[in-house]
């Protein structure tokens, strides 16, 4: 169910030359002129917009533009008893009608003291599908006001109207309240039950995703009386081949989608040939019609496993930790095995302490400026003092007492 103004039936019907699968599934309003019936059908009344319907009482001709504006016209002038308000009224729905629309903010004039919390009059349009209560068949096909009545209660500023058209056939229902975005608390997807612009089942290049984009999350809430009875989501793709889809997350599992935790979506997607698709997602709701929309899949070329998202990381990260795993277990062993089997002690029980100990002795050897070992000759030369006599120096030679560096 969508909530969209299409440019032109003109403009559809290329869309649907597009996309030979865009027959909606989700019945979507014409225009911003619908109203939901008690029992959250959809009507639309976009065929209906703007059309005058006029009622004559005494001197005074009340003239309802339907989903624009409802007025008073006689000598003394024009009153304005309100301009549309979109958006369902199911809670003061009488049992004689099927929907109710309200006009508000109409002319201020000597409603100070009355209804301002409407900034003027108001007007509640009770909406009949068939014919007016004892009355018959209207002359024009399309409808007529069956009657207007002013509240003196409140010094005119309340109108009440029934008016009898040929309503269109119900559309889907409207989940009140449900929602799903791109955050926890996004509608950008489906705000209120209607699928956004962009979102239903046509192609729009401004609302699709690219190839590299492999992954997607979004985020279902709903009221709490409404959110027991959300099932899983499932999907199709056109065409059919050439796209691998794959849903998961907390929504995929069935996962009440509450306002204050909302459960996700987890969309992954891989190209595996060049082509435009359209996934349709389409969501059960006990109860009610299934809430479905829809996200465009731009495939610019064949994607491999290489290329899909993150997938290089994720293998990277796995091999990691087994990494990690092994070497720790090895580590563990090997202590174990040294100081159990082998009587070994402090650092010596250590795994690969003597190769370590091995290649800083074989630095300390070459590196130049090294000391020697402990177990080479060391030659001490005393150097000939001028108030001694003998020889000009003498050489002894002999061992070391173990100790690095000993002079």
């Amino acid at each position: 169910m969508v909530l969209v103004a299409f440019p032109d039936l003109h403009t559809l019907g290329m869309l649907i030359l597009v996309c030979p699968c865009a027959v909606r599934s989700a019945l979507v309003p014409l225009s911003n002129c619908y109203c939901v019936a008690a029992d959250t059908h959809l009507y639309d009344l976009s065929d209906f917009y703007g059309k005058q319907f006029d009622y004559e009482q005494g001197t005074t001709t009340y003239v309802l533009r339907l989903c624009k504006d409802f007025q008073e016209r006689s000598q003394s002038g024009y009153v304005s008893f309100g301009k549309y308000q979109l958006g369902p009224v199911l809670s003061s729905t009488p049992a004689t009608a099927n929907f109710i629309q309200e006009y508000r903010q109409g002319d201020l004039n000597g409603c100070e003291d009355y209804g301002t919390q409407f900034n003027g009059r108001l007007t509640k349009v009770a909406v009949i599908c068939g014919s007016c209560p004892g009355k018959g068949q209207c002359k024009d096909p399309t409808g007529c006001i069956c009657s207007v009545d002013l509240e003196a209660t409140t010094k005119s500023c309340l109108a009440s109207v029934v008016l009898a058209i040929a309503c269109p056939e119900p559309g889907p229902q409207v989940v009140e309240g449900f929602a799903v975005g791109f955050s926890p608390r996004g509608r950008e997807v489906v705000d209120n039950g209607f699928t956004q612009w962009g979102y239903e089942n046509t192609e729009h290049s401004d609302y699709s995703f690219e190839t590299l984009q492999s992954k997607i999350f979004l985020y279902f809430s709903a009221p709490t009386l409404i959110a027991k009875n959300v099932g899983k989501p499932t999907y199709s793709a056109y065409p059919s081949k050439g796209l691998a889809v794959k849903l998961s997350g907390t929504a995929a599992l069935g996962t009440a989608p509450t306002v204050m935790s909302p459960s996700v979506l987890e969309v992954d997607w891989f190209c595996e040939t060049q082509n435009s698709y359209v996934l349709t997602i389409s969501v059960p709701v006990l109860g009610y019609d299934p809430v479905e929309f829809s996200l465009l899949k731009q495939c610019a070329r064949k994607q491999t496993k290489e290329q899909s998202g993150s997938s290089g990381w994720a293998t990277f990260g796995i091999l990691s930790c087994i990494f990690i795993v092994i070497t720790t277990v090895a580590c563990c062993g090997g202590i174990l095995y040294r100081t159990r089997v082998e009587r070994k002690r402090g650092l010596e029980a250590l795994p690969g302490i003597g190769l370590l100990a091995g290649c800083l002795d074989m630095f300390s050897t070459y590196g130049g400026d090294g000391y020697g070992r402990a177990d080479e000759t060391t030659t001490i030369i005393e150097e000939h003092h001028p108030l001694r006599g003998g020889a000009s120096s003498s050489t002894r030679a002999g061992p070391v007492d173990g100790k690095y560096g000993a002079v």
